[in-house]
């Protein structure tokens, strides 16, 4: 069985996936964080109702046991919103066309959201 294009799992692996191979210029103790963690941050932030990603995730695991990027996005690292800019600042448009055909293909085959 053909997972869901669409479906939340689907898009946080191909968005993983394709961020593995992503340039990276960091170099040094400045590689903490995965590009792929980056990401996932990035495309979390549409599922926060704080301006503070961070800070929200944070409070999650307090007041919860456990945030939105453990459970929904798999991350065990959160990078600070200045790290994820910092680190996806350079990566180029052209790198997450993949993506975009996809959901646009999805939708076109009338997969559900």
């Amino acid at each position: 069985m053909i997972s869901n294009p669409l479906s939340l799992d689907f898009l946080v692996e191909s968005l993983k996936g394709l961020m593995r191979s992503a340039p990276d210029k960091r170099t040094g103790k400045n590689c903490v964080y995965r590009m792929e963690d980056a990401a996932r941050a990035a495309f979390a932030v549409f599922y926060t109702p704080s301006p503070s990603f961070l800070a929200y995730q944070r409070t999650m695991e307090q007041t919860q046991g456990q945030s939105n990027a453990q459970t929904l996005f798999g991350m065990s690292q959160i990078p600070t919103d200045n790290g994820v800019r910092t680190m996806l600042d350079p990566v180029a448009p052209h790198h997450l066309f993949p993506l975009f055909t996809q959901i646009f293909q999805g939708h076109a085959v009338g997969s559900p959201v």
